[in-house]
C-alpha cells in the first residue's frame, strides 16, 4: 500500500509538472495575447508537444504583434493624409451617424470634432442643402454632386461629392471650398464690366464729338473746342490701355525674375517728387534720414510706384495744403509714408480701394482723369518685391498711403 501511495504520488507530480503546469502557462500566454499584450512570450516548455506548441503561440505572438503594428502605422498615415488634404471628408454608417471628421470639413461647416462625433445628421446642424443632398444619395444608392453656401462670419461656395458604399455601411461625404475660385469668377466679371464701361464712356464721346464736327458747320472756336475734347478722350483711352498693359505684364510676373542693381531709395523719392511737381506750386515735405540703405528691385518700377501715389494725392490734397513724404527703416524693411489732406476714406472702402477700377467717387475720379488702375499696380508691383501696401485714414481727416519694400543685404 505504501508503494502503491507513493507510485500515486509521484505519478500525480509528473502529471502536474509535465502537463498541468504547462496547460496553465498556455492558457497565461492566450490571455495576455487576448488582452494584447503581444510583448509577452511563454518560457520554453521543452521538445515535447507542450513545448512546440507554446513555440508556435510564440510565433503567433509575434507575428500578431508585427501585423498590429502595421496596421497601426497604415493608420497613422491614414490620418496625416486624411487630416492634411485641402478638402473635407466625412464618414457616416448606416444610421447616417458621423463617425469621421478630418480638419477641413470642421473648417468648411464650422463644426468641432469632439462635438459632433457619434451625431445624427439632424444633430449636425449642418447647411440643409448638404443634408438633403447627403439623404437623397442614401435614398438613390447613387453617388450624387453639388453646391452649397454656407454664411457664418462670411459667405462660402462649396462643392460636395456624396458616395454610399455598396454595402449600404458607410457614406462618404467629400467636400471642396470654392470660394476663391467664385470671387475669382466674379472678378473677372467685373473686371470685363469694368472694362467695356471704362473704354466705351470715351469712344461714345469721340463719335459724337465726330459726328458733331461731320454733320454740323462749326464755327473755328466751337471745332477747336471739338478737336481738345476729342484729344482729352483719346488720351484717357491711352492711359486706360497703358495701365491694363502694365497690369498685364506684373501679373505675368515680368520684371520681377530678372537680375536688377541695388540703389537708394532716398534719391529715387527727390528725383521723383521734383520730377512730378515741376512748377513748384503745391509744398512738399520730405522726412527722409540720411542712413536710409539701398533697396533691390527695377528702379522704374518704384518710380512708378511713387509717381501713382503722388498723382492720387496730389489729385484729393487741397492745392494750398502739403504732402509729406517719409521714409524710415524697420528691422528689415524700408517704410515710406506719403501723407495727403484729402477727405480720407471710409473704413470699409480702405480694402477695395486696391481693386482695379475700384473708385470710392466714381464721377469725381473721372472728372480729374483717374482710370481706376493706379492703385492696382501700386500693389502689384510692392507685392511682386515682397513687400506690403495699405492705407491708414479717418473721414475728414485725409489719408496715409503706406508701402514697405526689403533692403539689401
Amino acid at each position: 500500500m505504501i508503494l502503491i501511495g507513493l507510485g500515486t504520488i509521484l505519478i500525480s507530480t509528473l502529471i502536474v509538472t509535465k502537463i498541468l503546469f504547462p496547460l496553465q502557462e498556455l492558457e497565461n500566454m492566450a490571455r495576455q495575447v487576448a488582452d494584447g499584450k503581444l510583448s509577452y512570450r511563454e518560457k520554453d516548455l521543452g521538445a515535447n508537444e507542450m513545448g512546440r506548441l507554446g513555440l508556435a503561440l510564440n510565433e503567433m505572438a509575434s507575428k500578431l504583434g508585427q501585423s498590429i503594428a502595421g496596421f497601426r502605422e497604415e493608420k497613422m498615415k491614414l490620418e496625416m493624409v486624411l487630416e492634411t488634404l485641402e478638402d473635407g471628408i466625412m464618414v457616416f454608417d448606416k444610421t447616417l451617424h458621423l463617425q469621421l471628421i478630418n480638419k477641413a470639413a470642421e473648417r468648411i461647416l464650422a463644426l468641432e470634432r469632439n462635438r459632433v462625433l457619434n451625431k445624427s445628421i439632424p444633430e449636425l446642424l449642418i447647411n440643409p442643402e448638404l443634408e438633403d443632398l447627403i439623404k437623397e444619395a442614401v435614398r438613390k444608392k447613387l453617388q450624387v454632386n453639388g453646391e452649397f453656401q454656407t454664411r457664418n462670419s462670411m459667405t462660402r461656395y462649396s462643392q460636395v461629392l456624396i458616395v454610399p458604399f455598396e454595402d449600404d455601411i458607410k457614406t462618404l461625404v467629400i467636400l471642396r471650398d470654392i470660394t476663391k475660385l467664385r470671387r475669382l469668377e466674379q472678378v473677372r466679371q467685373d473686371f470685363v464690366a469694368n472694362v467695356s464701361h471704362e473704354l466705351r464712356t470715351p469712344v461714345t464721346s469721340i463719335r459724337a464729338l465726330s459726328e458733331t464736327l461731320l454733320d454740323q458747320e462749326v464755327n473755328a472756336e466751337m471745332q477747336k473746342h471739338f478737336l481738345e475734347e476729342i484729344y482729352h478722350e483719346s488720351h484717357r483711352m491711352s492711359y486706360i490701355v497703358n495701365d491694363l498693359l502694365i497690369l498685364a505684364q506684373l501679373d505675368e510676373g515680368e520684371g520681377f525674375t530678372d537680375s536688377y542693381k541695388h540703389f537708394p531709395l532716398k534719391k529715387l523719392i527727390e528725383e521723383t517728387v521734383n520730377q512730378f511737381f515741376t512748377d513748384g506750386s503745391r509744398e512738399i515735405i520730405l522726412d527722409l534720414p540720411s542712413g536710409l540703405p539701398d533697396i533691390a528691385a527695377h528702379e522704374d518700377r518704384v518710380r512708378q510706384v511713387l509717381l501713382n501715389l503722388l498723382e492720387n494725392a496730389d489729385k484729393y490734397t487741397p492745392k494750398k495744403s502739403p504732402i509729406t513724404i517719409r521714409a524710415m527703416k524697420k528691422n528689415a524693411e524700408i517704410q515710406v509714408l506719403i501723407v495727403d489732406q484729402g477727405p480720407g476714406i471710409p473704413s470699409l472702402e480702405r480694402e477695395r480701394i486696391f481693386e482695379r477700377f475700384y473708385r470710392i467717387d466714381k464721377a469725381r475720379s473721372r472728372a480729374m482723369g483717374g482710370t481706376g488702375l493706379g492703385l492696382s499696380i501700386v500693389r502689384r508691383i510692392v507685392e511682386g518685391y515682397g513687400g506690403k501696401v495699405w492705407v491708414e485714414s479717418e473721414e475728414g481727416k485725409g489719408a496715409v498711403f503706406i508701402f514697405t519694400l526689403p533692403v539689401t543685404g
